[in-house]
């Protein structure tokens, strides 16, 4: 087990309040994210909540394997090798209706973001760039989030050219 971060939520329309902070505008979710390293190398990480004050008290919600625990990695080694001023609070966001995962560094007088991973297709928002929270907002705002899947029909519709009975049923 290695690092911890607290799991902190910024939903789809949270781009359109312009004036609004990460403060105002992420939630906190009660879960946290776990970093677990394999022979020093990130590999997996874990999802967990705390119930109580105790460490009986938590529960493990999931145990994953992805390629997010390297590019967390990346993003603690990028952040580890600069002198980040007033020893900022170190939360993990996520912003499931982009795809994406940053750090926020939360200090006294100001936010940061940094972003961990997010669709290759972005274009304004990048990895390894630290952004004042009011630009990282501007910059989500102009990304395209993830589209919803149409919902399905409740009625069944044949594709065309695909008979819509078997082919043993009688034609009377």
């Amino acid at each position: 087990m290695a690092e911890t971060f607290e799991l902190w939520f910024l939903g789809r329309t949270a781009t359109l309040r312009v004036n609004a902070t990460l403060s105002q505008l992420a939630h906190r979710t009660g879960y946290w994210y776990h970093q677990i390293n394999h022979n020093g190398h990130p590999q997996e990480y874990a999802i967990s909540k705390a119930h109580g004050p105790g460490t009986r008290d938590w529960e493990v919600h999931a145990v994953m394997s992805s390629d997010l625990p390297e590019e967390v990695g990346k993003a603690i080694r990028w952040l580890d090798a600069r002198e980040i001023a007033g020893d900022p609070l170190v939360r993990m966001l996520i912003a499931p209706a982009y795809h994406l995962t940053a750090f926020w560094l939360e200090a006294a007088d100001r936010n940061n973001v940094l972003v961990i991973a997010c669709p290759a297709w972005f274009s304004r928002l990048q990895k390894e760039q630290l952004y004042d929270e009011r630009e990282f907002l501007s910059l989500l705002a102009q990304e395209q989030p993830a589209q919803a899947t149409p919902r399905r029909a409740t009625q069944f519709s044949a594709p065309p050219n695909i008979p819509t009975s078997p082919p043993f049923a009688s034609k009377s």
